[in-house]
């Protein structure tokens, strides 16, 4: 559900990886594509890029699956600085992203830009969008609770 954009959207999508093809809808319009390696959706790429960093991989770009479209997400990186959100202060990674389609030189006006914290695994604490050179939406981390894994019981004889 989008509720950020120019328009509402509600986009339901299903990844078969077997069968190498993506179907769904956007809105009330049914969808189909096939998939030709690895295709993220809007959330699923964000995540994509946490565990690129964590494992020191770097891309510079990542194939998305936009609305209706099959589009390329261009990665550049803004380099270091320190960031400042409710939740703390940090040494944070910058992140920019633009979309395009497939084929196309000509990027999005629209621009992303994330924040990153190596200390908390990557996690955006900071994220910006820009449209046409303003800003048209920001989000700040103002809380925060790491996962914790189950600790393993060791029973003694």
């Amino acid at each position: 559900s989008d509720k950020i954009s120019k328009e509402d959207k509600f986009m339901d999508f299903r990844f078969d990886w077997e069968a190498a093809e993506v179907t769904g809808t956007v809105n009330d319009q049914e969808i189909a594509f096939p998939l030709d390696g690895q295709v993220h959706d809007r959330v699923s790429v964000q995540y994509e890029l946490m565990l690129d960093l964590l494992n020191n991989r770097e891309s510079a770009e990542y194939a998305l699956l936009d609305d209706d479209e099959l589009k390329v997400l261009a990665i550049s990186k803004l380099g270091e600085k320190e960031v400042k959100v409710p939740y703390g202060k940090f040494e944070a990674i910058g992140i920019q992203h633009r979309k395009k389609k497939i084929g196309s030189k000509k990027v999005s006006s629209r621009v992303t830009t994330l924040w990153l914290v190596e200390e908390l695994d990557y996690l955006p604490v900071l994220i910006e969008q820009h449209r046409d050179g303003k800003l048209a939406m920001r989000a700040v981390l103002t809380n925060y609770t790491p996962f914790e894994e189950p600790q393993q019981v060791v029973q003694s004889d």
